[in-house]
């Protein structure tokens, strides 16, 4: 059974407007999805910075604990140089 309705002055069968309910509808569902999409592209990005992020915080840290060592060992070194040139006489001014 066909309805007809009046839409702005202009006569619309019921096909015709459910017709145009469902291309309104998938444009809106194409639209949606794009932005999904979008969306989770940004999302693996950020996942990835945090990644980066991780890696490089765990690299610096593997280098401080080196220059600390380094530090120590040094340190070290500089107190038996000390040591010797109080031995030897010689001192600083």
């Amino acid at each position: 059974m066909l309805m007809k309705k009046q839409l702005r002055g202009t006569m619309i069968d019921s096909e015709t407007l459910k017709r145009f309910a469902v291309q309104t509808y998938k444009v809106e569902l194409d639209k949606v999805k794009a932005e999904l999409e979008k969306v989770k592209k940004e999302l693996e990005e950020l996942k990835n910075i945090e990644l980066q992020h991780k890696k490089m915080n765990a690299m610096l840290h593997v280098d401080n604990t080196k220059f600390k060592k380094e530090n120590e060992f040094l340190k070290k070194e500089n107190v038996l140089i000390r040591e010797g040139n109080e031995r030897l006489g010689i001192y600083r001014k």
